[in-house]
Order: structure tokens, then C-alpha cells, then sequence
């Protein structure tokens, strides 16, 4: 039962909601509740009288919901304010002071003062967020029409050349870019390149050779593995002119269109490659080890160091190679060592590796700073960069092969993996070992 006064109040302005619980000690009706609000807090506050804040809207419609049950009335009471936080909690506490409702004994409680403000802030929020949703959709389907044109101009832009995704420009231009795939490709059409080819993987296609007699050409590959291995089969297999790749660990199509522009503006010449992968592999290394063999077979203990020696083929006492020792004697020592290495470049000592199966893998990871661990029948168990070779190692490696220096850290946790045989770019000076026989050590030009 809901009973109202002076109806022509607008409660939307309202702040707040003072919320009132009420117990009558009799059966009263809803006008005798409503008659004593107003009659016992008359004159107590001259300010905040409530027939006089009803007049001036300042609060709304009263509200009493009343129930009887066995003489007992109880109920709730709703007065909504538009009056200030004060104010509202002065109206509230006078509210209390209600104590009879006719003859009949009755007490007044204050339930709560409801902030209607975060109600409207709630409705507020949760329409915000169905009007954005609709936004975004409609922005979506904007967003993914103008994708599906870009889309479109982009497959109308690859064509079919001779069996392999290109550019349609790849007749028309005098410098063709070789990519891995059709994704690339895809790709460098977002900067606008459309004289592209792509191989579609590590076997070269004839056409591909033959196109790079022809014109000058650049191959613009992955910055993995995949990208080297079809380098290389390209230096090998055509006469590319320039190379450039994707930063390291990354692809093509992952690139974004600032990064391929800086990527193929840094290309480089082939032949800037090839000079430096040769000077690498002909890097002098007798001022380091001065002897005509370029693997460790046996060792004998010099004060504390491991040095290698080995008879020449007139059985005359070679000199040894030191991994520290005596600076003055070296130098003569490296002299006579280098005459005798021009004289009879033959007088190696046998190689105990497999060299058809270990100078591919040379020749692979020359210049990659890579390292591949072999088994025991010279598999490929494991690839990883020079200095992570043996991280998250699973397989046993009997043969590492470095594109790098050995070291005295890395001899040691070659030994620790009960590693044979190292070949390396180059290795270090002064090297110590425990058991000498445990290990050998080759240089890379040993199988090429």
C-alpha cells in the first residue's frame, strides 16, 4: 500500500533517497504515518520543514509501504532529497525523532541514505559500453572492408610466372628480388615492390637460375636458418648480385613496412660476402699454432700447460706447439715452421673424421656464427648459435662443429659432454687439458 503527497514533484532531480524503517505499536493507516512526519517535525528546523521543502521541490514524492499483522504495523519509509550531503543527513537524523503515530507508540529507524547518483553513473556506464560496442562494430566492418579491397589488390597483384608466385611487374623491371614465398611477397607489395619472385623453398628452380643471368638480382631472405640454407644453395647454384636479410630470428612476412625498406636499402653485395667468408676461412693461423697439421693429436705436459707435438716426415724432432711457454723462442719457432709448412703442404697428419660428411656442414654455417653437434655415426643431432650449443642439450654430441673460436670454457664443457673431436674457425691459445687424448681439435680450412 503506497500513499503520496503533493504528486506534481519531479523526483528526477533528486540526490538522494533517505530509506526509513518504521515499527507502530497498533494498526494505523498510511495517512496517520505520513500526518506525523510532518506533524512532529514541524518547528524543529525552520530551514528544513518538510511541507515547506515539498513546496520548493527540493524533496520529492513521500512514499510509506505499511503492513499489519497481529496489532503491530511496520513498514518502510522513502523521502527523496535534492537538498546537499547535510543537509539530507540533518533531514534523516529528524526523521528519527518520530516516536507516536496517532495515541499508538511507534519507533523510526534510519535503513540508509541511497546516493541515486551512482545508480544514474551505473546506467550511465553500462549504456556507454552497449554504444561503444556498436561503435566498434560498425568501425569493424568498416576497418574490414577496406581490408578486403587491399586484400584483393594484392592477390590481383601476385600472378603465376612460369610456375612460381611473382610480382606482376617481374618482366617489365630490370632488378627482380627473390623471396622464399608467396606470403613474402605479399608482403613488399604493402611498400609498393611488385618485381618480385619467390623460389618456394631451398631447391633452387632452373627458371631462378636462369633469371639471375639475366637480370640483376637481389635475394631478400629470412633472418633463420631456412633464409641461410637457400643463400647458400643460391651462391652456389646462380649469380645473384646483391643479398639482404630479415633481422635475426625473423621472417619475411613478419617484417613491418618500415623494416623492409630499411632491410633492402642495406643490401649488400654478394661479392662482399664471398670476400668475407673467405677471409675467414684463410685467416692466417701459424702465428697461433705454428705447425704444418691443423688438428691436435698428441700432447705432452709443459710446465703446467698442454702442448702438441708431432715428428715431421725426415723423423726429425718437431717443434712443439705451445699454449703458452717461451715468447722469444716462439717467434723463430713460427718462422721455421711456416717455411716448412710452403715446402711440403702434404706432410698432414691423417684426419680421423669422415670429410664427405663433415665438409658440407663446414661450408654451411661458414660466416652464421652457428655450431652443429654430430653423433657418433657424424649425424646432425643438434643446431643452435656458437654459443648456445650446449643449452637444453638432449642427445649425446660426439663431433661439434663451430663457426667460431674455441676457448678454454668452451674446451671444458666439450669435455664435460664427452665431446671427440671440435672443428672450429679458429682456436684459442694457451688451452689446458686434463687428459690430452680425451679430445681432438681441427681447423675449418682442414675440409675444405
Amino acid at each position: 500500500m503506497t500513499k503520496g503527497i503533493n504528486e506534481n514533484i519531479d523526483q528526477a532531480s533528486a540526490k538522494y533517497n533517505i530509506v526509513a524503517n518504521f515499527t507502530v505499536n497498533g494498526v494505523v493507516e498510511v495517512q496517520d504515518i505520513v500526518g506525523a512526519l510532518f506533524g512532529q517535525t514541524e518547528g524543529l528546523l525552520d530551514s528544513l520543514e518538510l511541507r515547506e521543502l515539498q513546496k520548493t521541490g527540493r524533496i520529492g514524492r513521500i512514499v510509506v509501504n505499511a503492513a499489519s499483522e497481529k496489532g503491530i504495523t511496520t513498514g518502510e519509509i522513502v523521502i527523496p532529497s535534492s537538498l546537499d550531503r547535510t543537509e539530507t543527513a540533518i533531514l534523516a537524523a529528524t526523521l528519527e525523532t518520530v516516536d507516536r503515530v496517532g495515541p499508538c507508540r511507534a519507533s523510526l529507524q534510519l535503513k540508509e541514505i541511497k546516493d541515486l547518483r551512482k545508480s544514474k553513473l551505473a546506467q550511465i556506464e553500462a549504456r556507454a559500453k552497449e554504444l561503444l560496442k556498436d561503435w566498434k562494430a560498425d568501425s569493424a566492418d568498416r576497418n574490414s572492408i577496406s581490408e578486403k579491397i587491399t586484400n584483393e589488390l594484392e592477390k590481383e597483384s601476385v600472378i603465376t610466372w612460369n610456375g612460381l608466385p611473382a610480382g606482376d611487374q617481374i618482366d617489365n623491371a630490370d632488378e627482380i628480388i627473390i623471396v622464399e614465398g608467396r606470403n613474402d611477397i605479399q608482403q613488399l607489395l604493402k611498400i609498393g615492390v611488385r618485381n618480385t619472385v619467390a623460389v618456394n623453398g631451398t631447391s633452387i628452380p632452373k627458371i631462378i637460375v636462369d633469371l639471375t643471368q639475366q637480370k640483376d638480382c637481389t635475394a631478400f631472405l629470412d633472418g633463420d636458418r631456412g633464409g641461410e640454407m637457400i643463400l647458400n644453395e643460391l651462391l652456389q647454384v646462380s649469380k645473384i648480385k646483391y643479398y639482404a636479410r630479415a633481422p635475426q630470428n625473423k621472417e619475411v612476412e613478419e617484417l613491418t613496412p618500415k623494416e623492409m625498406v630499411s632491410c633492402l636499402q642495406n643490401k649488400r653485395p654478394i661479392s662482399d660476402l664471398l670476400t668475407e667468408r673467405r677471409k675467414r676461412i684463410e685467416k692466417p693461423i701459424t702465428s697461433q699454432f705454428p705447425r704444418k697439421s691443423t688438428s691436435l693429436r698428441k700432447y705432452t705436459k709443459t710446465k703446467g700447460n698442454y702442448t702438441s707435438s708431432r715428428p715431421g716426415k725426415d723423423h726429425s724432432p718437431r717443434m712443439k706447439r705451445s699454449f703458452g711457454g717461451n715468447r722469444t723462442n716462439r717467434n723463430t719457432q713460427i718462422e721455421r715452421s711456416n717455411r716448412r709448412f710452403k715446402k711440403d703442404k702434404t706432410d698432414r697428419p691423417k684426419i680421423s673424421l669422415p670429410k664427405d660428411k663433415i665438409a658440407p656442414v663446414v661450408k654451411e654455417i661458414i660466416s652464421s656464427n652457428l655450431a652443429v653437434g654430430l653423433n657418433d655415426y657424424f649425424e646432425e643431432i643438434h643446431r643452435s648459435s656458437n654459443v648456445k650449443i650446449f643449452d637444453e642439450l638432449n642427445h649425446k654430441m660426439t663431433t661439434i662443429i663451430l663457426d667460431g673460436v674455441v676457448s678454454q670454457r668452451f674446451l671444458d664443457e666439450a669435455l664435460k659432454h664427452h665431446v671427440k673431436y671440435i672443428v672450429a674457425v679458429n682456436i684459442d691459445r694457451n688451452l689446458k687439458v686434463e687428459n690430452p687424448s680425451a679430445i681432438e681439435l681441427y681447423y675449418f680450412k682442414d675440409f675444405l
